[in-house]
């Protein structure tokens, strides 16, 4: 027997919300347009936990848990910054921010393809708030593509709390990693953004100079490392490959830093512009 299977990709034109408490349901997956340009500008705090007023759209998905979860704004007709939050609105935790993707867009609608934004991450919470904003507050016609990939589940390490540590005993040491399933944050340092694909490392200070690289062959995709001292929910930018990026091949990473006695470092490993791989 031949059974014929279609396949609906659903198409539609949004409504907009200004507020977070008033987002916009979309289906996992969908696709959705709108235009933000009328839209009364509303005080919100970003990613990096600046307070702005912005014409902005807020969308909310319940996406199937441990699944990988695609957003991007291929399409848009203007540099598009996207956010996504968990939680509720009266306590949304950033999880994941990005305003320019190296991720190709086939989309000939506008001109605009290299200023679009795209991110995944793995969904493990019931719900997740979607922030589409304009870089420097620019406004537009927009385009929102959610889609939803394979089973995933998430490292263990892909959050500040819960960090790898690596004792001072073992050191040097190679770890192997994927950051395939990754979720992001919003941590920065020195020119390093975290995107949706990080995991992290815990290291204790010794009086010295540390280095952390993905400098090896095995590294298939372009990496950023940043250094924190200090506690999870008051870090301090130590260090970044933005400035010691001439020690190692081309895309990837070669961090050196000063340590200090009885001081923790926490160290990141992201994806350049959401990018994933293994090293």
């Amino acid at each position: 027997w031949i059974v014929p299977i279609c396949v609906v990709l659903l198409l539609v034109h949004a409504g907009i919300a200004s507020e977070c408490e008033t987002a916009v349901s979309l289906d996992v997956p969908s696709t959705t347009f709108g235009s933000s340009t009328l839209e009364p500008a509303t005080i919100f705090t970003d990613c990096f936990g600046e307070s702005t007023i912005e014409q902005v759209a807020w969308f909310v998905i319940q996406p199937p848990t441990n699944t990988l979860i695609t957003v991007s704004t291929c399409g848009s007709c203007y540099d598009t910054v996207l956010s996504i939050y968990g939680s509720s609105c009266d306590s949304l935790q950033c999880l994941v921010v990005n305003d320019d993707t190296n991720v190709p867009c086939t989309s000939t609608q506008c001109e605009f393809s290299f200023l679009v934004s795209s991110l995944s991450f793995c969904a493990t919470e019931e719900s997740y708030f979607i922030l589409l904003q304009g870089f420097q507050g620019e406004t537009g016609d927009f385009k929102i593509i959610v889609e939803q990939g394979a089973t995933c589940n998430s490292p263990a390490n892909n959050e500040c709390s819960s960090a790898q540590e690596i004792t001072n005993s073992l050191l040097p040491v190679v770890s192997t990693f994927s950051n395939e399933f990754a979720n992001g944050g919003s941590h920065f340092c020195l020119g390093v953004e975290e995107s949706s694909h990080s995991l992290w490392y815990k290291i204790p200070g010794d009086i010295g100079t540390f280095v952390a690289h993905t400098c090896e062959f095995g590294t298939d995709f372009p990496t950023a490392i940043a250094v924190f001292s200090g506690a999870c929910d008051a870090l301090q930018c130590v260090a970044s490959n933005a400035v010691n990026d001439n020690d190692c091949p081309l895309g990837l990473s070669y961090v050196t830093w000063c340590a200090d006695e009885d001081t923790d470092y926490f160290i990141f490993v992201t994806g350049v512009d959401g990018s994933f791989g293994s090293g």
